[in-house]
This record gives C-alpha cells, structure tokens and sequence, in this order.
C-alpha cells in the first residue's frame, strides 16, 4: 500500500516529480534514521515554508530564500545632442539567478 500511494502522489498533480525526485525522497527523506512521521502532525506546509524563508534570509540577507539574488545595477541612457554625456539611472531591486549555480 506504501508503495500505491507513493506512486499515485507521484503521477498525480504536478509532471514535475521526476524518478530521481521520487527516489531522492524515498532515500533521503523518508528512509533517514531521523525521519518520524509523528512529526508531520499538524505540520503546515506554507507555514514551514515561510519559516524556512526567514531563517535563510536572516542568514544570508542578499539572497532571497528560493536562491535569486537582489542586486542594484546602473545603466546609462543615451542623451541628445553630439557630445551629450549619457544620463545615468540606478535600478534598485533586480533579481537574478547566479549563472554557475544553474549551468
């Protein structure tokens, strides 16, 4: 019966839980020696989630938790005339994802 229902979440919703994700919770997650289903009472997944969040914020403030970075750039705009020099703006609040992390 473990077995069904691991495979009907997995086929069900989202076609994004690959074998290797399956096999990686199996393994990882519910296998651990540390791992208790008693724990799971009342657990709130948003709630862990937003938790989680702010922990990872507290520790590493210029990253947001899910890995995207925020960063201030600054960019020039072209002015008129011949030998104008080109206006500089500051955009505040760019997100990115570090190229390294996801090649």
């Amino acid at each position: 019966m473990t077995t069904w229902r691991l495979m009907m979440w997995k086929m069900t919703g989202s076609f994004g839980k690959s074998v290797s994700e399956v096999n990686q919770l199996i393994h990882d997650v519910l296998l651990a020696k540390d791992f208790n289903v008693d724990d799971l009472h009342g657990v709130n997944i948003l709630t862990e989630q937003n938790h989680f969040a702010r922990s990872e914020s507290d520790l590493h403030p210029d990253v947001c938790w899910d890995g995207w970075k925020e960063a201030s750039v600054e960019i020039q705009i072209p002015s008129c005339g011949q030998n104008a020099e080109p206006n500089t703006f500051e955009v505040p609040g760019l997100l990115y994802w570090p190229l390294v992390p996801v090649i």
